[in-house]
């Protein structure tokens, strides 16, 4: 009886051991080391600190400053893991989920025949109101321009559609279909696509590929990040869809990125101790005294994109110089016509400094 307790204890010990041993770890190389030894029902979590460990691994070699604190980038990470991620994850515990087509081939039909049944009058007057609303920052001959492209596109397409036989469209739907029932399998909102996913990143790890590109867009998958959102990475220069320092030692930044244009947006922090204090850059719009001021250079209505993005540097008075685009209303937000460098010390308060209409022409804001 003695030796059966002793056993039983000897494998509950291992078992909690198992469990506890990458808790709060932030060493790749020794999470990489208990890889293997991780039990399949704890893999998701472990990844997801291996995950962690990667990103304040990644911060401490690419980043300029050298001295922030653990609590600073283990913070940070947390940042940037919440705003990339969703805690919606739809864990099924039915393994046996049947797949449903999105439509049924006579209503792939449907569509196609409606499609082709466009006459040249609907389809002109459809892209000149899309053409109203995206272009509406071109002058008249632009937007012509533009229209008559759109027309070439669509009229092009529709003919195309209209000369496919059959046996062309069944292949079609039945690709679609196909695309549909591959994305259902691997879905990561499920038990089944996560297991997927957790495969795949042992794959990895056993052909000595954990930190490959593919990896890391597992990992992210795995930690619950958006389906067709692009987790960033970390660099030691601002850019698209990156964690960065953007002031070295004093502020960092990271980038949510949904694939849609009104969907960037960039987190800031400002590190105070071991603490992290968001900041709002773009906030000066909604100050009265900035707005007027601005407003005297601007003719007619303007505003911030957090899409754009914002470069801060500090000068050796410890004052902040913050450049950003402007927009006027009528810009689109792919397409801002000026910019503007504004001041602060404390994030509170701004004081608008120049401006340019022009590239690489400023005027200084009196």
């Amino acid at each position: 009886m003695r030796k059966i307790i002793l056993i039983s204890s000897f494998l509950l010990g291992g078992f909690l051991l198992a469990q506890t041993s990458f808790a709060n770890n932030y060493s790749i190389s020794e999470l990489a080391k208990i890889q293997k030894t991780i039990p399949k029902d704890q893999k998701h979590d472990f990844y997801k600190q291996y995950f962690r460990a990667k990103l304040v691994s990644d911060m401490k070699s690419r980043f300029i400053h050298k001295n922030y604190s653990d609590a600073i980038l283990k913070k940070f990470v947390d940042s940037i893991i919440a705003g990339n991620t969703s805690d919606e994850i739809f864990m099924n515990d039915d393994a046996n989920e049947i797949f449903t087509p999105s439509e049924t081939y006579s209503d792939f039909l449907v569509r196609h025949n409606k499609f082709i049944s466009q006459n040249p009058e609907s389809i002109h007057d459809e892209n000149l109101e899309l053409v109203s609303k995206l272009y509406r920052h071109l002058n008249k001959k632009e937007q012509e321009k533009e229209l008559a492209e759109l027309d070439a596109i669509r009229f092009k397409q529709v003919s195309e559609a209209s000369s496919k036989t059959s046996e062309i469209l069944k292949k079609e739907y039945e690709l679609k279909i196909s695309n549909e029932k591959e994305d259902f399998e691997n879905n990561p909102y499920t038990k089944r696509g996560l297991e997927k996913i957790i495969d795949n990143i042992d794959l990895n790890f056993a052909q000595q590929l954990q930190h490959s590109d593919e990896n890391y867009m597992l990992l992210g998958q795995n930690a619950g990040s958006v389906a067709g959102q692009y987790f960033p990475t970390v660099t030691s220069e601002p850019n698209e869809s990156a964690i960065y320092e953007i002031v070295p030692g004093e502020i960092v930044t990271y980038l949510i990125e949904t694939g849609f244009a009104a969907g960037r947006q960039y987190i800031t922090y400002r590190i105070d101790g071991d603490n992290l204090t968001r900041i709002y850059p773009l906030d000066p719009q909604d100050h009265a005294d900035f707005n007027k001021k601005v407003s005297k250079y601007v003719k007619g209505d303007w505003r911030f994109e957090n899409r754009a993005g914002y470069d801060i540097t500090k000068n050796e008075n410890g004052e902040y110089h913050i450049t950003t685009s402007l927009y006027k209303d009528e810009d689109g937000n792919c397409c801002p016509s000026m910019a503007l460098q504004y001041t602060t010390r404390d994030f509170k308060n701004y004081i608008p400094l120049k401006i340019s209409k022009k590239e690489n022409k400023w005027s200084m804001i009196k």
